[in-house]
C-alpha cells in the first residue's frame, strides 16, 4: 500500500455488550463505528455529540461503540500519537471522554478504545516521545532499524520492521513501515511492556472495555495475544486492510500465538469486497463460493468476522477518505445483507444518522435480536444468480437482493421489511418500530397566528408524551394516546417521543415554533445590467424610527435573479430613498409601507415570472393499502395553475404524450395502480416523476368450523380457522382473552382439536395490516347423564316407609320424576344433582337426568309393593280334652 494511503487508513471497531463486568463478547452483538473523518472539527466536540445521541443508540439496540483514538496526536483524528496519556485531543476532552464512557455504561453500551501502537509521533520533533518516553530522544531502541527518525534517512536503532508480505498478508512491494511517524520494535520487551501498561490504564482508569487495533500488518500479530491476555478485553478486533479473506485468515492465526484459539477477530473486509463488486458488477452470484459458502471471512470463520460496508478510510467525503468507497445507491441494502447474516455486523455512524435510512436500519436490528441471530448463525443460501440472492439464516429469518422475485418456502413465514431491492422475512409477530409525525411542523410564524400541530403516533394504540417548555419529556411527562392536537400561539420548543404497546420507544423529536411581526415594509429593486453586484440603499427622512445609515447606505440583499431586497423596521411606515451600486444611483425616490418593485419605476405589483417557481406536483392521497371495492380519489395538484401535469397509471414513465391536465386532476382508483406523473410549466421547465402505488385487498375475514356448542366429555371437536385470503393472519386465544398481533398465530389456516370447556376468540390481519372483526365460539363439555335410585323397587310391609334417594351422576344436573307411572317429562317434579322421596304406599317411580348442555339419560322405573305382615289364626286353642271326642281345628291365614 502507498504510504499516502496508509497515513490515512484508519480503523473502526465491532464490539459487544450486555454487561459491565468483565464478561466477554457472545456473538449477538450489534455495533456502531462512532466517529467519521472529519469528527475532529465538528463545531461541538464529538464526545458531546456521541453523549447526546446516546439514548437514541441505547433505544435502537447498539450493545458498543468504537471511539477513535483516544490520546493526544499529530492531526486531529489522532491516529499518529505523541502523548499516550494525554487524552485531550480534538474530539474533546478527557473530563468529557471519561463522562461520555460513564454514560454509555448506564445504558448497556460498551466501550472500544481504537488502539494506534504500530506507530508514534514526537511531541515537538520527529522522535521525542512523552508518556512512555522510552529515552527518546537521546536513545532509539523502541524505534524499528529501517524507520526514518530524520529528513536526512538516518534509522531507529531497533530490531527490523515486520514484513508483512512475507508474513502473507500483503502483496508484493508492499511493507509494515508507516512512514508518516515511527515504527515501533514490537520485538523489544520493555516497548511490550508500555504498550501493555497504558492500555491496563485506558481500561482500569479511563473505562474503556475493549480494542480496536489499527494497522495489524505493522507487527506480529503474536502480540495481539500477549497484550489481550494481559488486559483481559471484553472484545478485540484487528484491521487488516484487505479483501482477501485467505490473508484474513492468515492473520487470525498468528494472534493464536502457537495456541489453539485465536485471541482477535478481524474486520471481514471480504465481505465488503464480495458485496461492491457484486452491485457494481449487477451479479449476486459473486455472493456465494464455490463450496456453497459466504464469499467472504464469514463464509468459513464467521466468529471472528466483524462486517462493515464503510469507515472513516474508505467512506464517500467528507465522512470517509474515498479510499474504497460503497455504492451510495446499494447503502440499504448492503445492511439488510450484514444485519441478517452471520459475523458481528457493525454500523457505520454516518450511514445511520446522515443517510436517511436510520428507521430501516433500526427495523433489521430489531428482527436480528427479536430472532437471536448471532455471529455462528447457520447460513442456507438458497439463490445466488445475477438477480437474486436468497438466504435462510438459523431457519428464522429469511432474506434476499435482487430483482427477481422470491419468497421463502413453508408456512409462518412474515414479511417483515422490504426496499427497492430487498426484502427480510420472519416467523415472529410484526415488530413494531415506533415513530412519531408532526403537522403543523416548527418553523418561523407571523405574530398573531394559530398554530395547530397534530401529532401523529404510527399506531393508534401506541402512547404519544409531550413537553412544551423545551424539557426532556419523560413518561411522566403530559401524554395522549394514537394522537395530540396543540394550539401553539406563542414561541415553543415541542419535545415528543411515542412508546408502543411493547414498551418500545422512539427517539424523541423537537420542533421550534417561533413567532414574530411580519416585514411591514420590504422594497424590491431591479438591478439595471450595467450595475455592478453590490446593490445598496440608502434611506432618510424616514417615517418612524431606523438606524442612520450615511452614504452609499447598507447593502440590500438578493431575492432571485438581478432583484434585490431590503426590509425597513416594522416602526417605519414611509422614506425617501435611492438604489445605488455605490457609484450609479437612481433619482431620489420615496415609498410608503407595503411590499414595492422597482424596475426603471414604481410597479403596481408584482411582475409575472419575477421570480420562477420551480414546478412541483403534489398528489393526495398517497399510496398505499386500501380494501377491494373501495374507491379512492386521488387529486393531483400543480404548485403554479398554469402548469400541466402528465400521468400515467399503469406505472411506465410519464411522457409529454402521455394523458395530461392542466393545473389540476382528479382520479378515481379502485384497482392496483402504480401512478406516475410530472409537471411542466409555462417556460417548459419540468419537475421530477412522482410515483405513488395504490393497492386493493378484501377486507379480511374468518370462518370458524365448527360453530361451538354443547360436546359430551371425552369427545375432540376439531376446529378449523380459515381466513377468506390464504396469504393473512390468523391470530387467536383459546382462553377467552381478546387475541392480539402478539397471540398465537398461523398463515391461512389454523386446526384446532378441542377436548375441554374453551371460549376461542380469532381475528384476522391481512399483508396491508387491516383487521377483521374479533369472533368468539364457546365450546362446553360434560358428561353422559345418569342417574341411581336406592333402595331399588321390591315389596315392602304395610306401614313402612321406604326412603328412596335419587342421585345425578353430576350435582349440576336436573333429575325429573313421578310416583304414578307415568312418563316424566321437563314439566315434571323435579330436583338439581339429588332427591329424596319417603315412599309408603304402592308406587310406580319414574326418573331421568338433563344435564346443563341439555343432553337427557333413559327414564328408570322403580315399583314399590306394600302388604300386612302374614299371621295365623288357630282354633280352638290347643288344651287338654275327653278321649273319644273329635276336636275340630281350623287354621286361618290373615290374608
Amino acid at each position: 500500500m502507498k504510504n499516502k494511503i496508509l497515513l490515512l487508513i484508519v480503523l473502526f471497531s465491532c464490539f459487544n455488550s450486555y454487561v459491565f463486568s468483565q464478561t466477554k463478547a457472545t456473538g449477538r452483538e450489534v455495533m456502531i463505528q462512532g466517529f467519521h473523518w472529519t469528527t475532529d472539527v465538528s463545531a461541538t466536540k464529538w464526545y458531546e455529540v456521541i453523549k447526546s445521541n446516546s439514548s437514541i443508540l441505547q433505544a435502537a439496540g447498539f450493545d458498543a461503540i468504537w471511539l477513535p483514538p483516544p490520546s493526544k496526536s499529530t492531526g486531529g483524528m489522532g491516529y499518529i500519537p505523541t502523548v499516550w496519556y494525554d487524552l485531550n485531543n480534538a474530539q474533546g476532552t478527557q473530563a468529557q471522554l471519561v463522562s461520555l464512557i460513564t454514560d454509555l455504561h448506564s445504558k448497556n453500551i460498551k466501550v472500544i478504545a481504537d488502539i494506534v501502537i504500530n506507530h508514534r509521533g514526537g511531541a515537538l520533533g520527529w522522535y521525542d516521545f512523552s508518556t512512555p518516553s522510552w529515552n527518546t530522544p537521546t536513545e532509539t531502541w523502541s524505534i524499528c532499524n529501517n524507520s526514518n527518525i530524520s529528513s536526512s534517512g538516518q534509522k531507529g536503532t531497533g530490531n527490523a520492521d515486520y514484513d508483512p508480505v512475507a508474513a502473507g498478508l500483503k502483496s508484493a512491494g508492499e511493507s509494515g513501515s508507516f512512514s508518516a511517524a515511527r515504527d515501533l520494535d514490537h520485538s523489544n520487551a520493555l516497548v511490550r511492556e508500555g504498550i501493555k501498561t497504558w492500555m491496563n490504564w485506558l481500561k482500569t482508569d479511563i473505562g474503556f472495555d475493549g480494542w480496536r487495533y489499527d494497522f495489524v500488518h505493522g507487527y506480529d500479530g503474536k502480540y495481539i495475544k500477549e497484550y489481550n491476555d494481559a488486559t483481559n478485553p471484553y472484545f478485540s478486533v484487528g484491521e487488516l486492510l484487505e479483501g482477501n479473506r485467505d490473508r484474513i485468515v492468515k492473520w487470525i492465526d498468528y494472534t493464536k500465538a502457537g495456541t489453539a484459539t485465536a485471541s482477535s477477530t478481524a474486520f471481514d473486509f471480504a465481505t465488503k469486497s464480495a458485496l461492491q463488486n457484486a452491485f457494481n458488477d449487477n451479479n449476486l452470484s459473486y455472493l456465494k463460493d464455490g463450496s456453497g459458502k459466504a464469499s467472504g471471512l464469514i463464509g468459513i470463520w464467521p466468529s471472528n468476522a466483524v462486517t462493515m460496508l464503510d469507515n472513516h478510510d474508505t467512506g464517500p467525503s467528507p465522512y470517509g477518505q474515498d479510499l474504497w468507497t460503497f455504492p451510495g445507491a446499494q447503502v440499504l441494502k448492503g445492511y439488510a445483507y450484514l444485519l441478517t447474516h452471520p459475523g458481528t455486523p457493525m454500523v457505520w455512524w454516518p450511514h445511520y444518522f446522515n443517510w436517511g435510512i436510520k428507521t430501516e436500519i433500526d427495523a433489521m436490528i430489531r428482527i436480528r435480536k427479536d430472532n437471536q441471530l448471532s455471529s455462528t448463525s447457520a447460513l442456507n443460501i438458497v439463490a445466488a444468480t445475477n438477480n437474486l440472492y436468497a438466504a435462510i439464516i438459523d431457519d428464522k429469518v429469511a432474506m434476499k437482493l435482487g430483482t427477481d422475485s422470491w419468497t421463502p418456502t413453508g408456512t409462518g413465514w412474515i414479511l417483515k421489511l422490504s426496499g427497492t431491492g430487498f426484502a427480510i422475512w420472519d416467523k415472529l409477530s410484526a415488530v413494531d418500530v415506533p415513530s412519531l409525525t408532526v403537522v403543523d411542523a416548527g418553523g418561523t410564524y407571523n405574530t398573531g397566528t394559530t398554530v395547530n400541530a397534530v401529532l401523529t403516533a404510527n399506531l393508534s394504540t401506541s402512547t404519544i408524551y409531550y413537553t412544551k417548555d423545551g424539557t426532556e419529556p419523560t413518561t411522566a411527562s403530559a401524554s395522549a394516546v394514537g394522537s395530540k392536537s396543540l394550539t401553539i400561539t406563542t414561541n415553543t420548543t415541542l419535545k415528543a417521543f411515542v412508546k408502543n404497546t411493547a414498551n418500545v420507544s422512539s427517539a424523541v423529536k423537537t420542533e421550534t415554533y417561533t413567532f414574530s411581526t411580519a416585514p411591514a415594509f420590504t422594497v424590491y429593486f431591479k438591478k439595471p445590467s450595467t450595475w455592478s453586484s453590490t446593490v445598496k440603499i440608502y434611506y432618510w427622512g424616514t417615517t418612524g424610527t431606523a438606524t442612520a445609515v450615511t452614504w452609499p447606505g447598507v447593502a440590500m440583499t438578493q431575492d432571485c435573479g438581478d432583484w434585490y431586497s431590503f426590509t425597513f423596521p416594522s416602526t417605519v411606515s414611509a422614506s425617501n430613498l435611492i438604489f445605488n451600486d455605490g457609484t450609479l444611483k437612481t433619482a431620489d425616490l420615496t415609498a410608503t409601507a407595503g411590499i414595492k418593485y422597482y424596475d426603471a419605476g414604481w410597479l403596481s405589483a408584482e411582475p409575472v415570472g419575477r421570480c420562477p417557481i420551480s414546478p412541483n406536483l403534489t398528489i393526495a392521497p398517497t399510496g398505499g393499502s386500501f380494501t377491494t371495492g373501495n374507491t379512492v380519489n386521488v387529486v393531483l395538484t400543480a404548485n403554479v395553475n398554469t402548469s400541466t401535469i402528465y400521468y400515467t397509471t399503469d406505472g411506465t414513465e410519464p411522457t409529454t404524450a402521455s394523458s395530461s391536465a392542466v393545473g389540476t386532476k382528479s382520479l378515481a382508483i379502485t384497482a392496483n395502480t402504480t401512478l406516475k406523473a410530472f409537471v411542466k410549466n409555462v417556460t417548459n421547465v419540468s419537475s421530477a416523476v412522482k410515483t405513488e402505488v395504490y393497492s386493493f385487498s378484501s377486507a379480511p375475514d374468518l370462518t370458524i368450523a365448527s360453530a361451538g356448542g354443547s360436546f359430551t366429555t371425552g369427545n375432540t371437536v376439531n376446529v378449523v380457522l380459515t381466513a377468506n385470503v390464504n396469504t393473512s393472519t390468523i391470530y387467536y386465544t383459546t382462553d377467552g382473552t381478546e387475541p392480539t398481533t402478539a397471540s398465537s398465530s398461523a398463515i391461512g389456516t389454523k386446526s384446532l382439536a378441542i377436548t375441554a370447556n374453551t371460549t376461542l376468540k380469532a381475528f384476522v390481519k391481512n399483508v396491508t395490516n387491516v383487521s377483521s372483526a374479533v369472533k368468539t365460539e364457546v365450546y362446553s363439555f360434560s358428561s353422559t347423564p345418569d342417574l341411581s335410585i336406592s333402595p331399588a323397587g321390591g315389596i315392602f310391609a304395610i306401614g313402612n316407609t321406604v326412603n328412596v334417594i335419587l342421585t345425578a351422576n353430576v350435582n349440576t344436573s336436573t333429575i325429573y320424576y313421578t310416583t304414578d307411572g307415568t312418563e316424566p317429562t321437563t314439566a315434571s317434579s323435579s330436583a338439581v344433582g339429588t332427591k329424596s322421596l319417603a315412599i309408603t304406599a304402592n308406587t310406580t317411580l319414574k326418573a331421568f337426568v338433563k344435564n346443563v348442555t341439555n343432553v337427557s339419560s333413559a327414564v328408570k322405573t322403580e315399583v314399590y309393593s306394600f302388604s300386612s305382615t302374614p299371621d295365623l289364626s288357630i282354633s280352638p286353642a290347643g288344651g287338654i280334652f275327653a278321649i273319644g271326642n273329635t276336636v275340630n281345628v281350623i287354621l286361618t291365614a290373615n290374608v
